[in-house]
């Protein structure tokens, strides 16, 4: 029986799943609308309310997020995410206090959901949130695991990606997303600016799917959809994050590639990060995020 077999018919044993940080711990950093290790005693995510900037934390009912509480508290206006917590137990938080680049969780008072479940949304246009310390992300080998959907046209969005202070390296990004002649791309970028690119053959807006890249150097980048494989390229000219890098980002635009007639969006659900080449888990991991989103 495979794992998401089981997880099946563990849920109609009445049998409770095991939560994905606690079946692969030690992760670097772990951002979820659900709770997803059990020993997570802290809130979801800091949201603002733009009828008068009005903040609140917002945390969990059972498993998911309140989205009761989040309703009361944006009752009538719109809300935005100012912090979105880091269950992984390490001090990395996703933040952003820039009002007008804050993603949105809540849109005229009614949570934003996608297959039933709550998303934060990105525009694609400016809309980013920086990740606190996170300068010793992906050394030398990384693993990331995303819950997502997408829309984006014409242009390309960076999904995550690290910042540099400067220099000529400051468009550098572990993953970008575009759509060319109606196919959507991943992109993942070698430590000498050149791309390795896999086609998804699933291009069609706003479908949920789980994401998987893994790579380390002298070894193989690894861009997944789902359980289908769409590249495993050579990635010896990785060499980590740069010494000069000083964050990382969760989905940001480009604002100059972008128009109202072309958007772009993203709707997230969950971003996992490891410092490790989860190669060996990779199914088991997304079979976790597969069932537990019912993607």
């Amino acid at each position: 029986m495979s794992l998401a077999a089981a997880y099946m018919f563990g849920r109609k044993q009445g049998v409770a799943l095991q939560k994905l940080l606690d079946q692969f711990p030690n992760a670097a950093a772990a951002f979820s609308v659900k709770k997803i290790r059990n020993a997570y005693s802290g809130n979801c995510m800091k949201v603002r309310r733009a009828s008068d900037n009005t903040t609140l934390d917002i945390g969990f009912s059972g498993d998911d997020l309140d989205t009761s509480s989040l309703q009361t508290f944006c009752a009538g206006t719109d809300g935005f995410v100012e912090t979105w917590y880091n269950q992984s137990g390490t001090s990395a938080v996703a933040t952003q206090t820039v009002l007008a680049k804050q993603p949105k969780i809540v849109t005229s008072g009614s949570v934003i959901l996608k297959d039933g479940i709550p998303a934060v949304s990105s525009d694609g246009v400016d809309d980013f949130m920086s990740i606190s310390n996170s300068q010793t992300f992906f050394n030398t080998e990384f693993s990331v695991f995303s819950a997502f959907a997408y829309k984006v046209k014409a242009a390309e969005q960076r999904f995550y990606a690290y910042q540099n202070n400067g220099g000529s390296t400051n468009s550098d990004n572990l993953l970008i997303l575009r759509k060319t002649g109606g196919n959507m791309q991943a992109l993942t970028r070698q430590s000498n600016g050149s791309n390795i690119v896999a086609n998804i053959s699933n291009s069609q807006d706003l479908q949920r799917l789980v994401l998987t890249q893994i790579g380390k150097e002298n070894d193989n980048v690894r861009i997944k959809t789902d359980t289908a494989s769409v590249v495993s390229n050579a990635i010896s000219l990785f060499d980590g994050v740069p010494t000069e890098a000083y964050r990382f980002i969760l989905f940001q635009g480009r604002g100059a590639q972008s128009s109202t007639s072309q958007p772009a969006e993203t709707l997230s659900q969950q971003f996992v990060f490891y410092d490790a080449d989860k190669t060996i888990n990779i199914q088991d991991i997304e079979d976790n995020i597969t069932t537990t989103f019912n993607i």
